[in-house]
């Protein structure tokens, strides 16, 4: 007989279901939480490299996967450049 925290699927789903439950987020998948980690990391300038890395992706996958959270820095991007081309940084 299977123990509670066997990582088996039957046993990963019944605790998320348990946890969407909880939170109430009864539509919520584990690949939503990889997309918003993933994209917190990218908007907070965490390099693409790492993320990749952390992900298990090439950073030409994670480009290609999350270019919407990297397009919707362009005033945050500006921001940077002007305070490294003004020696601020």
């Amino acid at each position: 007989m299977a123990r509670a925290l066997d990582p088996t699927a039957s046993n990963r789903a019944r605790l998320w279901q348990g946890a969407l439950g909880r939170i109430g987020e009864p539509s919520l998948r584990v690949y939503d939480c990889r997309h918003a980690a993933a994209t917190t990391w990218l908007r907070a300038g965490v390099p693409l490299g790492e993320v990749a890395r952390r992900l298990g992706h090439s950073v030409e996958l994670l480009v290609a996967t999350y270019v919407g959270a990297i397009e919707g820095d362009e005033a945050l991007a500006n921001e940077r450049i002007q305070a490294t081309i003004g020696g601020q940084r």
